[in-house]
């Protein structure tokens, strides 16, 4: 007698794009940038020369001296100094001032003088060589950003764990530090969850093992929730603890930095309730979670993530992958809603300025204006020169007054003379090298915009 044996087969269905390697996940590449966040991803300051910097105790030796010098002398971090959440230098930020306007600060104007100004006549930039006093890059689409704010939200670039955190108004961030020109913790509270830091992760690259953070695929593509008034509290309360609760232990405890206390509460994720087959905290560990009061930590980012997903109205258990999804699809929803005129500023007094006050009261969204009024009228006297070289540095120029990301019709037309189908596509070839080379950003659609 045989004995009929019955066969169960399961059958599972994923869908998304087929990879390289025939893994099927999220199409984050689909993803396009938002309007909605423009404008408020920089990178940091590039200063050009070390020699801009003076040591905490000569800089505060300065200003108790000569209390004016305020105007000139600014608190200073670079990524490092984030990390380990200290800061102990100044810097000398002359900006647009005048070398006779400069030299009205002695001191700081004759330590640049022996420490930049040597390194900085000899360079082939024109910039760089003529205005030796001030930083590489004026930096002035942060300055414009950040006008009006007491503080904005920064993460060091290149980092194990992806931090946000407060900066105040006046702190000098350095390039390898991603500055968001925004002050509300509810947007701190959204980056610091778990669902930006898949997104940032899965559109990012890596310098070696370490993520960077590339703002205009992990901010500019990122589609935020819409989220009711009293989730947006939640999310806003939880951002200011979660900052607060880091600042404060690491003013208690010089030493502590974030890399130690995000490793250590890597380690309690792994350790899960019972913490089989993984190794107790060792005894640096436990200094770093009694210091860091890590165990708050944890549940803060618990409830932030819970609190973030409830925005969303998904699941706070959902998968890497079915968070992808849902986020790529919602990026192109967004997309949709832009191109309809629908944007969802998250500054919209300063992204949408130009709009007039009653239509953004009526409709809480509107369209960008490509380029700023002002912009237009200065750079229209502009020639465009007929070499290469300068044709190139005056795109780059022009790009970075930019208000918001044009079209390269519109960016035409703000040279004098007659655009020309030739000098489009002259244009068009030109701003392709400068994205190749980091110079210029694709936004979405065929808007172009400056990378920096």
């Amino acid at each position: 007698m045989y004995r009929e044996m019955m066969l169960q087969v399961q059958f599972n269905k994923q869908e998304g794009r087929i990879f390289t390697d025939l893994s099927i996940g999220a199409d984050v590449l689909s993803a396009q940038e938002l309007r909605s966040n423009t404008l408020l991803a920089i990178k940091g300051f590039e200063l050009g020369s070390q020699g801009f910097l003076v040591s905490k105790e000569i800089g505060e030796d300065w200003l108790k001296q000569f209390p004016s010098f305020d105007a000139i002398l600014k608190p200073y971090m670079n990524g490092k100094d984030l990390v380990e959440g200290i800061w102990d230098r100044y810097v000398i930020d002359f900006n647009e001032l005048t070398e006779s306007e400069a030299s009205e600060f002695p001191h700081p104007f004759a330590f640049i003088l022996d420490r930049v100004k040597p390194e900085r006549i000899v360079n082939r930039e024109d910039r760089t060589a003529t205005k030796w006093w001030s930083f590489r890059r004026s930096g002035e689409k942060i300055r414009k950003a950040l006008a009006g704010l007491d503080r904005y939200i920064a993460t060091t670039r290149t980092a194990k764990h992806r931090v946000f955190q407060f900066l105040p108004q006046g702190m000098i961030s350095e390039s390898k530090i991603v500055v968001i020109a925004d002050a509300d913790a509810f947007t701190l509270g959204l980056l610091s969850s778990a669902v930006h830091n898949v997104w940032a992760l899965s559109s990012g690259a890596f310098l070696g093992p370490t993520p960077n953070y590339n703002h205009t695929e992990a901010f500019n593509k990122f589609p935020f929730p819409a989220a009711k008034e009293t989730q947006r509290e939640k999310i806003r309360a939880l951002g200011e603890q979660l900052d607060a609760h880091r600042k404060r232990q690491q003013a208690l405890h010089p030493g502590l930095t974030m890399t130690g206390m995000y490793n250590v509460l890597e380690r309690l994720k792994e350790l899960g309730v019972d913490g089989l087959g993984v190794e107790p905290l060792t005894a640096k560990e436990k200094q770093i979670y009694e210091h860091g009061l890590v165990g708050i930590l944890k549940q803060l980012h618990d409830e932030l993530d819970a609190a973030v997903a409830e925005a969303y109205g998904w699941p706070v258990d959902l998968s890497t992958d079915d968070i992808l999804t849902r986020l790529v699809a919602l990026n192109a929803e967004r997309a949709a809603e832009e191109a309809q005129g629908h944007v969802r500023w998250l500054r919209p007094e300063y992204q949408n300025k130009g709009a007039s006050n009653s239509k953004q009261a009526s409709l809480a969204v509107d369209t960008v204006d490509a380029v700023d009024a002002s912009t237009a009228s200065t750079a229209s006297t502009r020639q465009w020169p007929k070499d290469l070289p300068a044709q190139a540095a005056a795109l780059t120029e022009v790009l970075g007054n930019l208000a918001a990301p044009a079209s390269v019709e519109e960016i035409a037309g703000l040279f004098s003379g007659k655009s020309s189908k030739k000098r489009v596509d002259e244009m068009q070839r030109l701003l392709e090298t400068l994205g190749a080379v980091g110079r210029a950003v694709r936004a979405e659609g065929e808007l172009w915009s400056s990378a920096d």
